[in-house]
């Protein structure tokens, strides 16, 4: 981690002059020394670390939970001016390795962690995606009517749901080149596994209601994640993209998009649809 903080863009230029070097080769940040990550708890067991490790960040791909980590992946980002590049990030505590969430790039340089779930919506802007499950929380108050108190406990907290998108798809458009404004629709079909409350599902209302209470806050929860990303001065989701074929001449300059990123609006559209619906406690 502390290396990335100074840029790794030589390291990795290093790495595409080896002939032996794939460029499907997994990257990732670690917070440890890549040393200390690749012995940790290597005397109490037989497992190959480096062959975990991988199998962690590409089960996390695989699910769509995480944008793509391979090195032709990053260099792709880096070299494409208007969008940053994010790693896998990887603890290790105890000699027990987890990844944890993505490490987000300003060109080639580490400038801080983002957690899996904010990763899940980064990759939702990037590629149309599937299968992923993920944990929300929705206010009761805009439900309450139709939560079945006797059969529900803990009523003033939060609903809390767990789903799985079965598709996931984004359509970002330029609304205003001078003002830097855009809008990011994003659609998902999902199915609700289990629900904290119970809630008349079979009641086309209900869902209805429910559908647009995860729509809003996932909505908040982007333009939170927006607000971060600009305070860092990264642009994971490749707004930067859009704003450059808009131009006249299709071209950035060096750090032109740097400058302009923390001001950019983004109105934020998400449009639900429960599919179905399983355990509701």
């Amino acid at each position: 981690m502390d290396t990335a903080k100074s840029g790794i863009n030589s390291y990795l230029n290093t790495l595409h002059r080896d002939a032996r070097t794939t460029d499907r080769v997994m990257l990732a940040i670690t917070d440890k020394t890549a040393k200390e990550v690749l012995t940790a708890g290597q005397e109490a067991t037989n497992i190959n670390v480096g062959l975990f490790i991988n199998g962690l960040i590409k089960q996390k791909i695989t699910n769509d939970m995480i944008p793509k980590a391979e090195l032709n992946d990053f260099t792709h980002a880096f070299y494409e001016k208007g969008r940053d590049p994010v790693l896998p990030f990887i603890t290790t505590d105890d000699g027990v390795h987890a990844l944890t969430g993505v490490a987000l790039f300003k060109g080639d340089t580490f400038v801080g962690k983002l957690s899996l779930r904010q990763a899940l919506y980064i990759n939702l802007i990037l590629k149309k995606i599937k299968a992923p499950s993920f944990n929300l929380g929705v206010p009761t108050e805009p439900l309450k009517k139709y939560i079945q108190e006797e059969l529900s406990e803990n009523e003033n907290e939060d609903i809390y749901l767990n789903g799985q998108i079965l598709t996931g798809k984004d359509r970002t458009t330029l609304l205003d080149k001078e003002q830097l404004t855009f809008q990011t629709d994003i659609t998902i079909e999902m199915n609700i596994l289990e629900l904290s409350k119970e809630l008349e599902l079979e009641n086309k209302k209900v869902v209805e209601k429910l559908e647009e209470e995860i729509g809003n806050q996932m909505e908040k929860e982007y333009a939170k994640l927006l607000e971060t990303t600009q305070e860092m001065g990264a642009d994971p989701f490749g707004y930067g993209e859009i704003y450059r074929i808009h131009k006249k001449n299709g071209k950035l300059k060096k750090g032109e998009w740097y400058k302009l990123y923390p001001d950019i609006k983004v109105k934020f559209n998400a449009n639900i649809k429960i599919v179905e619906y399983g355990d509701i406690r």
